[in-house]
């Protein structure tokens, strides 16, 4: 299964990886996909629906999951933390026993926004206030 589900999505980067064409978005399309493909299984059970509307976290989640994966770090899976209602600490990773929590910060609104980057272009961030 695909992260990335038909349909409408109201998260623009969500959009341009799941329909995008420039090379950029295709391979950025294809990374995330192997990430979705080796850390599913270690995400929130609604990952994919959530990236429909917050793709940035559930990015950050998987890009966390695979780094600890590639490291030889055991991540425990969320479905065998015993959460309620999915609240909780992102991951447990075992040996020695610590809990992982992902955090993505929004741009924010107002004065004091970060204008959205635009994928594919250098520079964005020398326009930040």
């Amino acid at each position: 299964m695909s992260l990335f589900q038909p349909g409408d999505a109201p998260n623009r980067n969500y959009c341009l990886f799941r329909d995008g064409q420039e090379s950029h978005h295709c391979r950025g399309r294809d990374y995330i996909e192997r990430l979705w493909l080796e850390c599913a299984h270690l995400a929130d059970a609604d990952a994919a629906e959530k990236a429909r509307h917050d793709f940035e976290s559930v990015y950050w989640e998987l890009q966390v999951a695979y780094a600890l994966k590639s490291v030889a770090k055991s991540v425990v899976p969320r479905s065998k933390l015993n959460y309620r209602k999915n609240e909780g600490t992102d991951f447990f990773v075992e040996d020695p026993d610590t809990w992982v929590e992902c955090v993505v910060v929004p741009v924010g609104t107002g004065a004091d926004a970060i204008p959205y980057p635009e994928l594919g272009k250098l520079g964005v961030l020398s326009r930040v206030r």
